[in-house]
């Protein structure tokens, strides 16, 4: 992104006859996907501006330098309309042209201070409204209160004044690495148990629909793609169900990991899906049972636990789940036995990714469906592609990778394959596909072998002889773990290495 000087910003919108800033501007001073801003917006900056000139009109131009307009955050989507950052100081300006819910902006505003304490600065929050034509803050006890433009202009020219030359004026995504915001319930449980996180708008706006039908409906079904926040989300249901002194069990599709057994721990009741049936023993029946990545559940087992259980219970039921994460072909039935059973639960889709920067989940839709590669954008900078000729050379490889995480594929109990047991005492091997599944990591690094082939646009694999699991599947459910950047170390394949360079072409 570009920093704008306010004044200039200004100008150009009213030399432009007060429309809004055209596509080229706001290309120019957003990253490669622009910025987002309408004609109201710049009318209220613009009245912010006459305010502050009406205070002092005389600040020199410099200290209006250095701002970056309608930044959001990567895959968050937290935007914030005003930020200046320099060595020890963030100026965050936030402008409206109204204010119909008071509480609403203080969330903002708290909102804000925490994704900005990252950077371990001194924090100057203002909020404008230009129907009050009044400027307010945050006091240090989180009430919304009035504050004073000499002191809004004081922290514009002490920041300018006492570190001008230190003004951040690269991309800003370079200081808002997503880890220090995407909380997985299951990787970092000790900031999910302590409310560090906070939910995207459309995770919000899911939950609250949720609670709002909760006591007169009793069957939901909330639906995403890989990435898209569904197991924070339904995690955070239930510790709200918690809080509320209400009874919840979850049923975990998979095995358990560290982050379940920690929540165990504290008390949370989560069980595998093999172990259901005790949840509907004495003193164990939940007010709501929540069954996380319901498309690898049995269809027998789904169909008991509804035909037999639930439906004979006030008991609620929350599914959440994604049919196309399967990884055999017994998986993904659900919804032919709520079909069966003419059950039709309140539905939700979440859309939006979060796991994954919009550059890998690009060349992650690139690679499976290469018709799509003249539609998006790729970038060099978050995914690296190493090629070797034989299997213990890759795998010396993958163990000099310190800083990534390898996610081998799930081998058969019974058979040995070359394909499948690769690297599965690598020391970098956090889990094999099915024992990651519901996690995030920060960098992954996986492989890709001579069984991957591309079928005209579309990405392919052979089977694995003796393993029950599709190897396709296995590594999508393997690539979408990675939160900032994925290595693909390529094995006795180059036509394969070679047609995933030329996606950067």
């Amino acid at each position: 992104m570009k920093t704008v000087n306010l004044k200039s910003l200004i100008y150009i919108y009213k030399e432009n006859g007060k429309i809004n800033l055209n596509t080229s501007i706001k290309n120019y001073l957003g990253d490669d996907y622009g910025i987002e801003i309408k004609d109201n917006e710049l009318d209220t900056l613009e009245s912010f501006l006459q305010t502050i000139d009406k205070h002092n009109n005389l600040l020199s131009l410099k200290y209006f330098n250095g701002f970056y307009l309608g930044y959001k955050i990567p895959q968050i989507g937290k935007e914030l309309d005003l930020i200046r950052i320099s060595k020890s100081i963030i100026l965050n300006i936030e402008y409206k042209r109204e204010i119909s819910n008071i509480d609403k902006v203080k969330n903002q505003i708290i909102k804000n201070h925490y994704y900005l304490k990252f950077l371990n600065k001194s924090i100057y929050s203002y909020v404008y409204i230009k129907e009050k034509d009044k400027l307010y803050k945050i006091d240090e006890n989180n009430n919304f209160i009035t504050s004073d433009f000499n002191e809004l202009i004081y922290i514009l020219q002490k920041q300018i004044d006492d570190e001008g030359n230190s003004i951040f004026e690269e991309n800003l995504n370079y200081l808002f690495q997503p880890s220090n915001y995407l909380v997985s319930p299951f990787n970092k449980t000790s900031e999910f148990v302590n409310g560090l996180y906070f939910l995207t708008q459309e995770q919000d706006k899911v939950k609250n629909a949720i609670f709002k039908i909760l006591n007169n409906e009793k069957y939901f079904l909330i639906e995403g793609n890989a990435g898209s926040g569904k197991s924070l989300l339904i995690y955070d249901i239930a510790k709200e169900i918690r809080n509320n002194s209400k009874k919840v069990g979850i049923i975990h599709c998979g095995k358990l990991n560290q982050g379940h057994e920690t929540l165990k721990d504290l008390g949370w009741e989560i069980k595998m899906a093999k172990d259901w049936q005790k949840f509907f023993e004495v003193n164990s029946i939940p007010d709501i049972l929540i069954i996380d990545e319901i498309q690898r559940m049995y269809k027998n087992q789904f169909y008991n636990l509804l035909s037999e259980y639930i439906s004979k219970t006030n008991i609620k039921l929350i599914l959440c789940g994604d049919e196309k994460q399967i990884l055999s072909n017994w998986e993904g039935k659900y919804k032919e036995v709520l079909k069966e059973l003419l059950i039709n639960p309140i539905s939700f889709k979440l859309t939006s990714k979060i796991r994954t920067n919009k550059e890998i989940s690009n060349f992650i839709q690139i690679m499976f469906d290469y018709s799509k590669k003249n539609t998006l954008k790729v970038s060099k900078k978050s995914i690296n592609i190493v090629y070797f000729e034989k299997f213990n050379e890759a795998n010396e490889y993958i163990k000099s990778k310190t800083n990534y995480k390898y996610i081998s594929y799930t081998p058969s109990q019974y058979n040995t394959n070359l394909y499948a047991d690769f690297g599965l005492s690598n020391p970098q091997k956090v889990g094999t596909t099915h024992d990651v599944i519901g996690q995030d990591f920060d960098n992954i690094i996986v492989s890709m072998n001579n069984l991957f082939f591309y079928d005209g646009n579309y990405l392919k694999a052979n089977i694995m002889n003796g393993v029950p699991y599709i190897p396709k599947k296995m590594f999508f459910q393997q690539i979408t773990r990675a939160i900032n950047k994925i290595e693909i170390v390529v094995i006795k394949n180059i036509n394969l290495y070679n047609k995933l360079i030329e996606i950067f072409d």
